[in-house]
């Protein structure tokens, strides 16, 4: 740390934040002093703020302690150097939404602060920074739609490393605090962390399927339905009519969302043995979700459902030959887009 201000110095003036809480093992005030006066003479001269965060009656102390005895009272009284924050809301307001916002805040922080406050506000420019769940995907995406938000690409490249060895991904739930905390530092344009938070895996696939299902207009909409209950039911007639016909109708931002998607899937599924996650299986979790949510009416719950997964009794034979009437599903298409990903990446883009 000593290290680190000392090349912040060098630069020239700088401010620190100290998050406070929580702090299992905070160190001693006679620590903290030594620290203090251990630090060169150009750390000291060119810190322009200090911000403790949280800390209640000890962070108090601190700020008293080094407002009396260690700064001298014009540099405190006439700069206000010192600052004491009781919440992040309050950190927002002193240091500015734009700074606020470059701010790696750890999870247990976030934890932490709930217990102050129920929501943190940014008081300065509303709208600086666009929401990132509930948004357009063309506003996120750009001009080509190749441009996957910041959620999108920390999400996936978490999933690429843990996510075929994690048992149960895209079913098992994470902490549902954990996903709302961090759902609300992406949307507040916060640098997160993902990969180093508890439950990497979990939460990744939980925040990702929450950004799909939050999405104005879904992945898969109903105007692909014809196509969809039109595609063959035999998987080696299904791979050309999928390249060739269902995913050109698709919005170019919403298939490169769905490639980049199903080159994980594939993976997660390649490795079913150990993670219990077949390509049926993550259909079934990711289906909700690409449609916008689960449909009240029972054709939308049916587009849910994988042809022949209930081949295990005479009934279920009658009702997949009543289905193979009514033609395919999400489900199946989805399993065929999971099972064949490497012989569907270059579908075409649709005639202009």
């Amino acid at each position: 740390m000593r290290v680190r201000l000392e090349r912040f110095a060098e630069r020239g003036p700088y401010s620190v934040v100290l998050l406070v809480n929580p702090a299992p093992n905070s160190p001693s005030i006679a620590h903290l002093v030594a620290a203090h006066l251990g630090l060169s003479r150009t750390v000291r001269k060119n810190v322009q703020h200090v911000y403790v965060v949280g800390g209640g009656w000890w962070s108090s102390l601190l700020v008293t302690l080094f407002s009396a005895t260690l700064l001298s009272l014009k540099t405190v009284t006439l700069r206000g150097k010192l600052v004491q924050c009781a919440s992040l809301t309050s950190l927002a307001d002193s240091i500015g939404a734009k700074a606020f916002v470059q701010i790696d805040i750890p999870l247990e922080v976030y934890v932490a602060n709930a217990a102050v406050e129920k929501e943190i506000k940014l008081h300065e420019a509303d709208g600086h920074h666009p929401r990132t769940f509930g948004a357009p995907l063309g506003g996120l995406t750009g001009k080509d739609g190749k441009r996957l938000p910041r959620l999108v690409r920390d999400c996936l490249a978490v999933l690429s490393l843990e996510g075929p060895a994690s048992v149960g991904i895209f079913r098992r739930s994470p902490s549902a605090s954990t996903v709302s905390h961090l759902a609300a530092a992406y949307d507040r344009g916060h640098p997160v962390s993902l990969s180093s938070v508890l439950d990497a895996p979990y939460t990744a696939a939980s925040l990702l399927k929450k950004f799909i299902h939050d999405l104005p207009d879904p992945i898969v909409s109903r105007d692909s339905w014809s196509a969809i209950r039109a595609c063959p039911l035999d998987d080696d007639l299904a791979v050309p009519y999928l390249r060739d016909h269902f995913l050109p109708l698709l919005p170019p931002d919403s298939r490169h969302l769905l490639y980049r998607l199903l080159a994980v899937l594939s993976a997660i599924s390649a490795n079913h043995t150990q993670n219990l996650m077949t390509s049926s299986n993550l259909v079934i979790c990711l289906c909700p979700a690409l449609m916008g949510g689960l449909g009240a009416s029972r054709d939308e719950l049916e587009m849910f459902r994988v042809p022949g997964m209930e081949v295990g009794s005479m009934r279920g034979l009658e009702t997949l030959k009543r289905r193979e009437r009514a033609g395919n599903t999400l489900g199946g298409v989805l399993r065929v887009l999971i099972d064949r990903h490497n012989e569907l990446v270059d579908a075409p883009d649709p005639p202009s």
